[in-house]
């Protein structure tokens, strides 16, 4: 039974398509806005919003923020000095960011 609504809903949709009756939606061509919390547990979907909307964000996610914008500094560095300085920082945060995630595994496990 639920093959047979399928098939038709398919059918009417094809239709609808070669008619040109689809032609004028709203964002057509543009790709689909999908919910980003669709894969999140609904019991933690309203603190994350919360925690989003006041601008928190993750440990690990900070870290990953602070590694890119090193990443960019040393691409624009001429200072050799500085370059090693940019890079020990970057070692450091990429070392603090491993042991957080392989605690956060652990706790998973």
């Amino acid at each position: 039974m639920v093959d047979m609504f399928r098939i038709l809903a398919e059918q009417r949709i094809r239709e609808a398509i070669d008619k040109g009756e689809l032609d004028d939606l709203p964002g057509k061509g543009k790709p689909v806005d999908l919910d980003e919390m669709a894969m999140v547990p609904p019991e933690m979907r309203a603190m994350i919003r919360y925690m989003k909307n006041a601008g928190i964000v993750p440990e690990e996610v900070q870290l990953l923020k602070e590694i890119e914008a090193l990443y960019a500094r040393l691409d624009g560095a001429k200072d050799d000095a500085e370059k090693e300085k940019l890079k020990k920082k970057m070692n450091d945060l990429k070392l603090q960011l491993h042991v957080l995630l392989e605690r956060k595994k652990g706790q998973r496990a």
